[in-house]
């Protein structure tokens, strides 16, 4: 998704940045004349160049389009015949040469046709837009995104490369990477030709002529080599950038220390803040190194150019590279950084900035992530300039070469960072060193190396990161391989899709277009860490969600009101209604909103309100509202016969609770309506949802869950006091709970509740479980996805919950069977749960009660 330096090229991560600028130009294609292909391409641009706009579709191939393909770039190729409205068939197909399009021809019509071809294409008059359905069209696949159109050719021929122009817009899309609609290689032509742009035009010509397609000697096209050369560049960018991260963690947690104003002491409150703060500083530069490189904050813009963290990481490298004493007293640095924040989150119009929109635009991100009042020790602590400058080079450069971000694909970034959440902030007691040892890198006294050989060093009293088990590199893959993930998700989610569209037909087509189908589709992840998972299926749903809008009859779509419906509205979209997250680690939380973020942020729109849809807790340990009404029983049998007969009558405290979520769903429902298309809206959102949360019958609710599950963790209250308490839940008749929030054992649960994360599904998400005020018949997700962990630590208090809870739990069970059994409890009727396990799931007599719960509770579809 990257933006390059050159004005005619548009590399939207199909390739890599640094590779095109930079690397291609040592190919030995480079070094060839193409003066004869660009006065071919010239001519035939300049023969009717002022007519192009104006003519239709067939008659710009017929004039300008063919002509190209053949004369200029060489190719042999076969023009589909116009054939009827919807028909999905590519313009063209291209072969190596005449004799393979000849035999190719014998088998027009048939599937075998493409078997030979190198590329698809497909074209496109003068003023189509490249990324939209032609405004007003019919639901016809001929109207479709075009972007759409061709990941579909590429997915039902067996082709890898597609072409996709009109006429002065040229792109390049690849099978692995067309579903996303807007990952492609695209040359602005008409520019390149204007300004008479000779070696600019070998990035048109060696890209889109016929032996960029065709495999040379080595097995290998010139565009597979490029492709297979950006990947292994992004690669070694991401393992070295993965080393740069941690060291820029710990630079950046000495800085806050060592800045005497901040006052913070290296106890467990002080590292725990530094920890975490530097983690979410971390964070907003990954923010700004992304967007820039997207150039979604313009950094082209004079006026940016001046706040901008490209303006401070070039200031920054020219000191290092000239010797330049950087002081550790001063704050330049912070103080530009912290403007830069400012700018991100109030937009450049806001009172604060007042700059007219002619002269700069940059949106008000907001979203919670550069908000000063939601991260106060970052308003108000500083770091030394020596500090950031060497933090911001670690994360700016590799060497002396500038790290391309834009080559790094979301995902691989949220891994990357992901990996620092394995790290805890330490202070040195002794003098430490690292070793290596069988391929581990850990912290040893520096008393005990002596005759070790050494590569880093602590000094007593210093702060340094280590893992829980004293490693100075966590040996964890934090990177869920692609392939998997997407074979998970399409597979869980394709099946739900399909039968979501046959019953949509069964309805009628002209009831509703069968967008909001999908996006009604809910997708969870309970340890969604980085949300590797869900940014997959966001990207897989988005696809699906511009396919029905260019199916959508315009009449259809009167009621839907949005100013552009390319992929990044549809992703925006997607992530609002669809996608859901847990996790027990609050940055990682944090994180999987910045990968989501990542992936959808688009230019003048601010970051979608996401807190009501990833949440921090601990998926395991919690209540159901249906169990409050009573303690539990510590035996099984007992508890259910005693929930079955409790349900025969209704109580004060059933009417209480349907009276509760009765008016919370219709405050949800008011609270989710609100569009994230400004900042306004945004704001909104946040605090109509501050407010629900914040609630007296809320946090009531949330009390009692907290000491119902408290019980197991030796904070049992007297049963007729819980009784009572239970009854007394409605604030509007009994306004004073301070009684029962002064009793020790009450104290005593919030403490725990708070200490183990404990996460009340149906209250977090009350949406997914009821509906006017009653628990709903098919409640749940329709989607549970992850790679949850495998091997967590239980304590014995932990251990006694579980067991009871648990139908899978047997001895020293692993944590990956109990989200086995919590994932099928919450998807629902019909849906479907892909999760990553071991193989010893599979076989092992520990995981026997595993296997006879989900043979029990689910219909197993496919082992891989």
């Amino acid at each position: 998704m990257a933006q390059t330096t050159l004005n005619y090229l548009n590399n939207r991560n199909l390739f890599s940045t640094h590779y095109l600028e930079s690397l291609v130009k040592e190919n030995p294609e480079w070094k060839e004349d193409v003066t004869d292909a660009f006065n071919r391409a010239k001519k035939l641009f300049n023969s009717r160049k002022e007519s192009w706009s104006r003519m239709d579709e067939s008659m710009l191939e017929m004039f300008l389009i063919r002509p190209i393909l053949k004369d200029a770039l060489g190719h042999h190729f076969v023009p589909q015949a116009k054939v009827e409205l919807g028909a999905r068939r590519p313009d063209y197909a291209f072969f190596e040469n005449d004799g393979i399009l000849s035999e190719a021809l014998e088998k027009k019509g048939f599937d075998d046709f493409y078997l030979k071809a190198v590329a698809v294409g497909d074209a496109k008059s003068w003023k189509t837009s490249l990324d939209k359905k032609v405004k007003g069209a019919k639901g016809s696949f001929e109207f479709q995104n075009p972007s759409f159109q061709i990941d579909h050719y590429l997915h039902v021929t067996p082709v890898q490369w597609g072409i996709l122009t009109n006429g002065r817009f040229w792109r390049i899309y690849h099978k692995d990477t067309s579903y996303k609609l807007d990952s492609y290689y695209e040359i602005d032509l008409a520019t390149i030709l204007e300004t008479n742009d000779i070696e600019g035009f070998k990035y048109f010509y060696l890209f889109f002529r016929l032996n960029a397609f065709v495999k040379d000697a080595s097995g290998r096209s010139f565009l597979e080599r490029v492709k297979d050369e950006s990947i292994a560049y992004a690669k070694k960018l991401g393992v070295n950038l993965q080393k740069n991260v941690y060291d820029a963690m710990r630079v950046l947690s000495e800085g806050f220390f060592e800045w005497k104003d901040n006052a913070l002491a290296k106890d467990e409150i002080g590292l725990r803040d530094v920890q975490e703060n530097t983690l979410k500083l971390l964070y907003r530069l990954l923010f700004i190194f992304y967007a820039e490189s997207l150039k979604l904050l313009d950094r082209d813009n004079p006026e940016y150019k001046k706040l901008s963290l490209e303006s401070i990481k070039y200031d920054v490298a020219n000191k290092i590279d000239s010797r330049e004493l950087i002081l550790r007293a001063t704050t330049d640095y912070w103080n530009k950084l912290d403007t830069l924040f400012a700018l991100i989150n109030e937009g450049s119009e806001s009172e604060k900035f007042r700059i007219p929109k002619n002269i700069l635009s940059i949106p008000a991100y907001n979203g919670g992530l550069f908000d000063p009042k939601r991260n106060p020790f970052l308003q108000n602590k500083r770091i030394g300039d020596e500090f950031i400058a060497k933090a911001i080079n670690l994360l700016a450069r590799e060497g002396k070469d500038f790290i391309d971000y834009s080559t790094l694909g979301t995902r691989q970034l949220g891994s990357i960072y992901e990996g620092l959440l394995e790290y805890k902030l330490k202070v040195a007691e002794e003098d430490l060193v690292a070793i290596k040892e069988k391929g581990h890198e850990r912290w040893l006294p520096k008393k005990e190396a002596e005759g070790k050989k050494t590569f880093d060093e602590i000094r007593v009293g210093a702060i340094y990161l280590a893992t829980d088990k004293g490693e100075r590199k966590a040996t964890g893959s934090y990177y869920t391989p692609d392939y998997i993930v997407k074979y998970i998700v399409r597979n869980t989610l394709t099946p739900i899709l399909d039968e979501r569209r046959i019953a949509w037909k069964e309805k009628g087509l002209g009831e509703r277009p069968f967008l909001h189908d999908i996006l009604s589709i809910k997708v969870l992840d309970p340890a969604m860490g980085s949300g590797h998972f869900l940014v997959e299926a966001c990207e897989f749903l988005a696809n699906k969600l511009v396919e029905a809008w260019g199916e959508a009859r315009p009449e259809e779509l009167e009621s839907v009101e949005v100013a552009e419906h390319d992929v990044h509205w549809a992703r925006r979209e997607v992530v609002r209604h669809c996608i859901f997250g847990v996790d027990l680690n609050p940055m990682a939380v944090e994180l999987a909103k910045l990968s989501l973020w990542l992936e959808t942020v688009a230019a003048n729109k601010p970051l979608t309100f996401l807190d009501h849809h990833l949440k921090v807790g601990n998926s395991l340990i919690g209540a159901k509202v249906e169990d409050l009404k009573s303690l539990p029983s510590r035996e099984k049998k007992e508890a259910a016969e005693n929930g079955k007969k409790q349900l025969k009558a209704p109580t004060l405290w059933d009417f209480t609770v349907k009276k509760h979520f009765d008016e919370l769903l219709a405050k949800y429902g008011e609270f989710a309506a609100h569009p994230d298309d400004d900042l306004k809206s945004v704001k909104l959102k946040e605090q109509e949802y501050d407010t629900l949360q914040k609630s007296e019958i809320n946090r009531r609710l949330h009390e009692l869950a907290n000491v119902w599950v408290s019980t197991y963790f030796g904070a049992a209250p007297p049963p007729d006091e819980y009784a009572q308490m239970q009854n007394e839940m409605n604030p509007k008749d009994f306004p004073d709970w301070g009684r029962w929030r002064g009793r020790d054992w009450f104290g005593r649960a919030q403490e725990i509740a708070g200490e183990k994360r404990f996460f009340h599904w149906e209250l977090e998400f009350p949406e997914s479980f009821y509906e006017k005020g009653a628990p709903k018949e098919n409640p749940g997700w329709d989607a549970v996805v992850g790679n949850p962990p495998w091997g967590a630590a239980f304590d014995k208090q932990d251990k006694s919950y579980l067991s009871e809870v648990f139908e899978s739990y047997f001895g020293d069970i692993d944590s990956c069977n109990l989200f086995t059994e919590i994932g099928i409890k919450l998807v629902s009727n019909k849906g479907n749960v892909g999760f990553i396990t071991p193989n010893t799931w599979l076989y092992t007599a520990q995981n026997a009660n595993a296997r006879k719960y989900v043979l029990k509770n689910s219909h197993p579809h496919e082992i891989v």
